[in-house]
Parts: structure tokens; C-alpha cells; sequence
């Protein structure tokens, strides 16, 4: 027998002397190598690594292990055995191939794959862990199951498809982009399968939660940027139009009472009053009104907006409800019919014209693309690649 190590992993191998000199392959690492001659077989003391591999891989092998001395001897001895039948014993089935996520890590020594996370090498026993370069740490960092990067990375790319949704809604028009809550929920699922190896249920329901509030939120950028913009002009040319031909008569008492209760309604009509009664130009009552609605008071009014602010106050304060109800009933019609269009110009109308646009933004293929879009984060939430 000629006895001598596989110079690739370190096994031991045994042959006839009949193989001095020939090529053969070895059975554990698959790695073709030729057979010394005898009188170039060195023996030496077996390193304590080599131990530690000799039995680490017999233990792997289990009942088929044909790497030992003895059995290796026994088959290749045989007399009768033929040249293919050795060559069959020879070549062995290769190891099963590992997952791409278990071989990450490749050892200087024998250039064999390893899992990331693994101390030593499993074919040559040696220590990996100081041979891991900083790029290799980074990356084994971000793997594994960095849950809150993976969520960030999903949120993202929520944003980015929204904001694109956002965009292509204002070219082509709101309702016939309803395609794009499907593109949304997509990058919600990748974003949250980019740094965790975790997938199922509970990915995919989260998926889906993420997707969702990236669909809303898409529609509220739209709102916000896209309808708005084009509703509040008709919403002030509505309120200017529908109040025109208003009639004290068609007001209930509820809100002669919640007219005298509004400070700023009050003012109005009372400034009004005071327009007809000679104190002041209309013109610039309207000013003075417009500025206090729309809570922007021009630096050049400021000092005789205060002479307004103070004669109405003495209005309101020297007059009885008699008189307060007269002039509601005389200004109302008037100052709405006027100033409705103003009001929208407040924090009332942006909120009412926002929730206008909100509405604005949905459309009946909605109904089809939503559910389709959330069923996609969570194929993808799910799904193991």
C-alpha cells in the first residue's frame, strides 16, 4: 500500500502500489491529484488539526464512510477486483452541494466554502474567524436577521414608489394610474426581504400592512399635490355662485344662534353695517375682512386695521341683542354671498378642500388593483426566493 495525504484537504488516502504514479481522484474533496511513488512518501506525525479532521469527516460519513485504512486496503486488494470497479471505488459521489447561503465564507487554507458564521473550516479544521476581511463583516452584520433594517428598506422604497406614483398621476391623471398600488406594495415586500433571511406569515402580513399604509399615503400625496390644486378655484367659484341669491327667510334659528356666537362672523357683519352707515368705504372694509379671514394683515393696514378692530368691538359691546339680531339679519346674506369664496382661503377650506381631493383621488379600478397589489407584498413577504 502506498499511504499518503490528499495535498488539498488534508485526507488520508490509501492505493496499491499497482497506482504509483497515476491520476486518480480524491474521494473527499473531488479533487484530482497523482499517486507518489513510494520512495517519495515522507511519513510523518499526524498534526493534531489532521486528527481532528480525520475523525470529524468518519463521523460525517457515517456507515458509508470507505476513507479508513483498513476498508480502503481490503477493496483494493482484492485480487479479482477489475480496473473500473476500482476506478468506481475511487471516484465517489460528490458531497451534496451547499445552499448558496451556507457558503459564504471561503477558507484561505483549502479554498473550501463555509457558512458564514463558522469558527472553523469544515474540511480543514482551520480557524476562520481572523480571516474574515472587514467587507465580510459587514455583510455577515446586515445578514442574518437585521429585522429594523429591513423595514427601513421597505418603508423607502414605499416613499420612492409613491413619489413616482405621485408624478405620473400629474402627466397622465389620476384615475387611470390605480396600476401603481401594485408597484408600491411590491417594493413594500422586496424592501422587507432585502437584510432578513425570515420569511412566512407573519412577513407577509407585515408586507401587506406596509403596502397598505404606502397606498394611502400615495393618495394623500396626490391629494395633496395633484387634485387640490385643481378643485379649490371651482370650490371658491361654487361657494361665491351658490350663496348669491341667499335669503335671511331660508335660515333656521340654530344658526342665527351659532352666528352670534362667531367672533369672527360677527365682526364681518358689524363692519358691514358700519359700510352702510357711512364710517367706513366698503372697499376697505373688504380688505380688512379678507385679511382677518385669510389671517394675513398687511403690514400697511396694521395701524388702521387696530382703529377698525376697536370701533366694532365698541360696537358689539354698547349694542343689545335686539340690535345684534337685526344686523345678522340684515348683513348675513350679504357678507356670505361675498366673502364664501374667502373662506376656503382659511384653515376651514384647506381642510375641507383636502378631504374634497382625498376623495377626489379614488376611483372605481381601485377595487381591482388594491387587493391585487396587497396579495403581491404578501407573496413576496413569504415566498423563500
Amino acid at each position: 500500500m502506498i499511504k499518503f495525504r490528499c495535498p488539498n484537504c488534508n485526507q488520508k488516502i490509501g492505493v496499491a502500489e499497482s497506482y504509483a504514479g497515476k491520476r486518480v481522484r480524491c474521494a473527499k474533496c473531488q479533487q484530482p491529484l497523482t499517486v507518489p511513488k513510494p520512495e517519495e512518501v515522507v511519513e510523518k506525525e499526524p498534526a493534531a488539526s489532521d486528527i481532528a479532521t480525520d475523525k470529524m469527516f468518519e463521523e460525517d460519513m457515517g456507515d458509508d464512510k470507505i476513507f479508513g485504512d483498513e476498508a480502503l486496503t481490503e477493496e483494493l486488494l482484492d485480487a479479482e477486483a477489475s480496473a473500473p470497479a476500482i476506478e468506481e471505488a475511487l471516484e465517489l459521489k460528490p458531497l451534496a452541494p451547499k445552499t448558496e447561503r451556507e457558503m459564504k465564507l471561503k477558507c484561505p487554507k483549502c479554498g473550501a466554502l463555509n457558512k458564514a458564521d463558522s469558527e472553523f473550516c469544515t474540511t480543514c479544521a482551520n480557524t476562520l474567524t481572523t480571516q474574515v476581511s472587514s467587507a465580510g463583516m459587514f455583510r455577515e452584520r446586515l445578514s442574518s436577521d437585521n429585522m429594523a433594517l429591513s423595514i427601513g428598506a421597505s418603508i423607502g422604497l414605499t416613499i420612492v414608489g409613491g413619489v413616482v406614483w405621485c408624478i405620473i398621476a400629474g402627466l397622465v391623471g389620476v384615475g387611470w394610474v390605480s396600476f401603481m398600488a401594485v408597484a408600491v406594495c411590491c417594493l413594500a415586500g422586496l424592501g422587507l426581504t432585502q437584510f432578513t433571511d425570515r420569511r412566512g406569515a407573519s412577513m407577509g402580513l407585515l408586507a401587506i400592512l406596509i403596502g397598505f399604509i404606502g397606498i394611502i399615503s400615495s393618495k394623500l400625496m396626490i391629494a395633496k399635490w395633484v387634485v387640490m390644486p385643481k378643485i379649490m378655484p371651482e370650490m371658491k367659484k361654487f361657494a361665491e355662485g351658490g350663496f348669491e341669491d341667499i335669503k335671511w327667510e331660508d335660515i333656521t334659528e340654530e344658526q342665527m344662534q351659532d352666528t352670534m356666537a362667531n367672533a369672527e362672523m360677527m365682526f364681518a357683519l358689524t363692519l358691514m353695517e358700519l359700510v352702510d352707515e357711512g364710517e367706513f368705504e366698503e372697499e376697505f372694509a373688504r380688505k380688512v375682512i379678507v385679511a382677518r379671514f385669510t389671517r394675513k394683515r398687511p403690514p400697511e393696514l396694521e395701524e388702521e386695521m387696530e382703529q377698525v378692530d376697536k370701533r366694532v368691538y365698541e360696537c358689539l359691546g354698547s349694542w343689545d341683542s335686539e340690535k345684534k339680531e337685526s344686523v345678522v339679519r340684515k348683513q348675513y346674506p350679504r357678507v356670505i354671498g361675498e366673502f364664501a369664496g374667502i373662506f376656503l382661503e382659511g384653515r376651514l377650506g384647506e381642510v375641507v378642500g383636502f378631504i374634497a381631493a382625498f376623495f377626489g383621488t379614488l376611483s372605481c379600478l381601485d377595487i381591482v388593483w388594491f387587493p391585487l397589489g396587497l396579495f403581491c407584498a404578501y407573496k413576496i413577504g413569504t415566498s423563500r426566493g
